[in-house]
């Protein structure tokens, strides 16, 4: 039995010199990993910016863009409106262009 008890503490003291060793080792690996996750929380910070940033510039943008289209319809509507009328003028043109040969040509047999 003492014999055990002696194998006991030279366990236990093995394994306690082991734990001290893992805890050393382990300190700096986990310092280090802490300032990592640091350094990640700030690039994710960063990236969350830019990201809010875009996407107030493509907000932007579709807002622009709404604007064009709504002035293009608008242009478009202006410029189908106009050409509207230049062939209604046009027709008129005609007519008078018609109406004056009729009468140039009503006189020249008189």
């Amino acid at each position: 039995l003492p014999l055990r008890m002696k194998v006991f503490k030279a366990e236990k003291e093995y394994l306690l010199t082991k734990i001290e060793e893992a805890q050393q080792t382990a300190e700096p690996l986990c310092k280090a990993a802490e300032a990592k996750a640091m350094q990640c929380d700030a690039k994710i910070a960063c990236a969350t910016a830019e990201k809010q940033e875009f996407m107030q510039e493509i907000t932007r943008l579709r807002e622009h863009n709404d604007h064009l289209c709504s002035s293009l319809t608008g242009a478009q509507l202006r410029s189908h409106a106009r050409k509207k009328q230049l062939q209604r003028v046009e027709k008129e043109a005609k007519t008078i262009e018609w109406g004056l040969e009729r009468g140039r040509a009503q006189r020249a047999c008189v």
